[in-house]
């Protein structure tokens, strides 16, 4: 049973450049860009609707930009696209929005 309250959490996801072990690495980034609480789940699924809407996400999550360049390219750029993006992702968490992650990660 879930338990409430909880946050909708946006976030803005881009890659950043971990090192050069193994010809280089990378890892996401998360850029808050707004926080929802939610204090039961008539609430979540309205907020998880309206957020979706106003960032232009399907319901599978996938961020489709209003971007000339991607209707061109008949593709949607994102974090892991050559030719660079961000994605933006609702995550549905215990706590207010914050960026991640908070310590650079380390190739191992």
């Amino acid at each position: 049973m879930e338990t409430y309250p909880k946050y909708l959490n946006v976030y803005k996801i881009t890659q950043a450049y971990g090192g050069p072990q193994e010809g280089g690495w990378w890892f996401d980034v998360g850029e808050p860009l707004e926080s929802v609480c939610v204090d039961d789940e008539a609430q979540h699924f309205q907020a998880l609707n309206v957020l979706r809407s106003r960032y232009e996400l399907s319901h599978e999550g996938k961020y489709v930009p209003n971007d000339p360049d991607c209707l061109e390219l008949e593709r949607v750029r994102g974090r892991t696209s050559a030719a660079g993006g961000y994605d933006v992702e609702i995550y549905e968490e215990d706590y207010f929005a914050k960026p991640f992650p908070q310590e650079k990660p380390t190739y191992e």
